[in-house]
């Protein structure tokens, strides 16, 4: 746990060279990417899964299959724009912090 933190709050120049050719991609074009894409699908994916497996042990009808689909979705997709706004506004922190002490 104490290498994760160090590693999150103590960048190498490595790893500012890699968060600058992020920043040059683009805001939107991280939280859709790492948000929405990865972390949204991920998510997606695995509670989707649970929900399927859930609906064919209770034997439920394929409606009630596909709404909870629909709004375990959505709940993703929700989730994975809160994970890549927060990801974001943590790592560009980060960065304006290392960037404001070097000057």
């Amino acid at each position: 746990m104490k290498k994760a933190v160090k590693k999150l709050f103590i960048w190498t120049p490595d790893d500012i060279l890699a968060w600058e050719k992020i920043r040059q991609q683009g805001f939107w074009h991280f939280v859709l990417r790492s948000g929405l894409i990865f972390f949204g699908m991920i998510l997606f994916v695995l509670t989707g899964g649970i929900t399927i497996i859930a609906n064919i042990l209770a034997q439920a009808s394929i409606a009630n299959l596909l709404f909870q689909l629909v709004f375990v979705g959505g709940v993703c997709l929700l989730g994975g724009l809160f994970a890549g706004l927060l990801t974001w506004w943590l790592e560009d922190t980060i960065y304006m912090k290392i960037k404001k002490s070097r000057s």
